[in-house]
């Protein structure tokens, strides 16, 4: 007896791996028909969007560590009599606002889902194990 029928994916165990970032495929981490678990790494991507963040990141931390830098000495100036309490209150805006640069431009890497360390690479992971 022979019969004739259809084979398909089970559509409640398939999930669309979509990365969130647009980029070039440097590396495959697993290959077709490789059991994998949910998170597992599939493929490092190069993508340009993060690599502008990390960058980002760089440029923020620089002006935040330059700005504590800017508050001590001012500080210190205003200490010895030789600056203004108004160079202080001017120096602590300009840290507050370099803090919070660099809380957003991490924020931007991570809902990337990429590392705060970013150097362009960003891991595809599997939503699902399979």
């Amino acid at each position: 007896m022979v019969a004739q029928g259809n084979i398909s994916f089970d559509e409640e165990h398939v999930a669309a791996i979509i990365p969130p970032v647009e980029g070039r495929v440097m590396r495959l981490l697993a290959a077709p028909g490789d059991h994998v678990q949910a998170g597992a790494a599939l493929a490092s991507l190069y993508s340009a969007e993060v690599a502008g963040a990390g960058a980002g990141l760089s440029e923020a931390h620089i002006n935040r560590v330059a700005a504590e830098q800017n508050l001590a000495r001012a500080e210190r100036l205003a200490a010895d009599g030789a600056g203004s309490q108004r160079d202080v209150i001017d120096a602590r805006t300009a840290l507050a606002n370099a803090r919070t640069e660099e809380a957003r431009a991490g924020a931007v890497l991570q809902s990337l889902g990429a590392p705060r360390v970013a150097v362009g690479l960003y891991t595809l992971r599997a939503p699902i194990a399979g």
